[in-house]
């Protein structure tokens, strides 16, 4: 999402105290507004929509993030900056320079498995009409700075077996090779410094040292959930594990052994920041 000066964007996209501020170029584009209300809203909003509707005019699909106005939008938002529930990160991994606010929580699921860590959660995607909710997902996979092992350690993700578990009470089962093309090699060197070797089929072979492996991916539409009712979505879930060689996938140093991706939600709590 990238923010906007108004008089980058066009004078069309201000109507009133309705201001486009910030743009998602991806397809389909979406816009974050700031309302800044009037006599029947006297707090303001803060919501999505598409950027080549007007926002002011009636039946246009929007998502509403705070109904409590923008000053507790905002106030909100810091809070969570301030508790480490939102932090900075490297939107890019392949990208140093390229820092920005993480909105994938950091803590909603944590488990150590053999040494290494994963770290799990989601966030609603809002889309443009009236179906099923989708889900956007963060994995986060490290050695474990509790592993207590010493000398170099190694290991390779081969696989991944997930479950999601949906709200109508399906149950969808995947299963790959590595994760979004990448079967990174995790390393912890005698100094106790760690990182990876980005491998795999879609993996560019550079290391990265003291850097968490990340990548982000989506549910899909979650069977029973509805974006025009977004708290009647309790139950969908998602929980997995990954299968990892010691030492790597070419040089073995012994079997296969599965670690934990704990069971994080698929749900909204407003206000939706």
């Amino acid at each position: 999402m990238r923010l906007l000066h108004v008089n980058e964007f066009s004078l069309d996209s201000v109507v009133n105290s309705i201001f486009i501020v910030g743009i998602n170029l991806g397809m389909p584009r979406k816009s974050l507004v700031i309302d800044f209300g009037n006599k029947e809203n006297p707090d303001g909003s803060v919501y999505i929509t598409q950027p080549q509707s007007h926002p002011h005019l009636p039946g246009v699909s929007r998502h509403l993030f705070c109904h409590n106005g923008i000053l507790s939008y905002l106030q909100t938002y810091v809070e969570r900056l301030e508790s480490g529930i939102y932090e900075p990160c490297t939107i890019h991994p392949e990208s140093p320079l390229s820092r920005g606010i993480c909105l994938f929580p950091e803590k909603v699921s944590v488990a150590v498995t053999n040494g290494v860590e994963v770290r799990a959660s989601a966030r609603w995607f809002p889309e443009p009409g009236h179906g099923p909710m989708n889900f956007g997902y963060s994995i986060r996979i490290c050695l474990a700075e509790s592993d207590s092992r010493d000398g170099e350690v190694s290991c390779q993700l081969v696989d991944r077996n997930w479950e999601f578990h949906y709200e109508d009470g399906t149950i969808n089962r995947v299963s790959g090779e590595g994760a979004v093309g990448k079967q990174p090699l995790f390393f912890r060197q005698n100094d106790r410094s760690t990182g990876f070797i980005d491998l795999g089929p879609a993996g560019n072979g550079e290391t990265y040292t003291n850097t968490v492996f990340s990548y982000q991916s989506q549910s899909g539409p979650v069977p029973g959930s509805h974006s025009l009712d977004v708290l009647k979505t309790t139950n969908a879930r998602v929980r997995g594990t990954f299968s990892f060689r010691p030492g790597s996938i070419r040089k073995p140093t012994g079997p296969l052994f599965l670690v934990d991706v704990g069971e994080f939600p698929l749900h909204v709590e407003l206000p939706f920041y």
